[in-house]
């Protein structure tokens, strides 16, 4: 995929939705494109997180436990919250479907957060998500 047509892809993530276009190059190189395939886990649960994946393409399941508590897809947003908190996996997520994420280190995550739009919504994700659970 071209890094044209990825950007067009993160215009439409939630957590990006909004940026400039310069902003939205800076997501793009702040990011590694990885493809999963069906089955394959992004996280597992209690494991140090390293990272943060953006979906761009495909369907992945979270589990706590042994329990499926939701699927997620394109222009969804995964483990975020474990770089925020500075915590273990609370979940694992296993690819349903093969999936293209982009990949935020936790250095890129961080420097994301630079951008006053993303941090806000980083927050309200991270609020409603610590009601949910």
């Amino acid at each position: 995929m071209t890094s044209a047509a990825r950007r067009e892809q993160l215009a439409a993530v939630s957590l990006f939705r909004g940026l400039s276009p310069r902003a939205l190059e800076r997501v793009d190189t702040l990011g590694t494109e990885l493809e999963v395939r069906a089955g394959r886990p992004l996280t597992v649960e209690g494991a140090v997180a390293r990272e943060a994946f953006v979906i761009l393409d495909g369907e992945v399941e979270v589990l706590s436990g042994d329990k499926r508590v939701a699927t997620v897809g394109a222009g969804d947003v995964l483990g975020e919250m474990a770089l925020v908190d500075n915590r273990p996996r609370t979940a694992t997520a296993r690819a349903l479907t093969d999936v293209r994420v982009l990949v935020l280190d936790v250095r890129g995550f961080w420097s994301l957060l630079e951008e006053p739009l993303v941090a806000e919504r980083v927050l309200e994700m991270a609020s409603v998500r610590r009601s949910d659970g």
